[in-house]
């Protein structure tokens, strides 16, 4: 199984993937655009033999990102959510 940050960064000094384990996982994902900088955390469950991809969005000086499966479905949520497992 294996997260795929190709989607989401242009030029980074971090890995372009990484292979994880099944279970409960959490980023820090760090997003600047120009001037503007902000950082979210998310969390989802990995599957077995599953792919995923941190994909993101700005707009009007706000900014979210969220975990996509290999069929584009938003998986996990924001870490302190309500519906984030223990």
């Amino acid at each position: 199984m294996s997260v795929n940050l190709l989607k989401f960064m242009v030029a980074s000094r971090w890995p372009y993937g990484a292979d994880v384990l099944p279970g409960k996982h959490t980023l820090d994902v760090n997003m600047q655009v120009g001037r503007w900088e902000g950082q979210m955390g998310v969390w989802w469950v990995a599957q077995p033999g599953a792919a995923y991809v941190i994909n993101g969005t700005w707009r009007d000086e706000k900014f979210a990102v969220w975990i996509e499966d290999a069929y584009g479905r938003r998986v996990g949520g924001i870490r302190g959510s309500s519906d984030e497992p223990k």
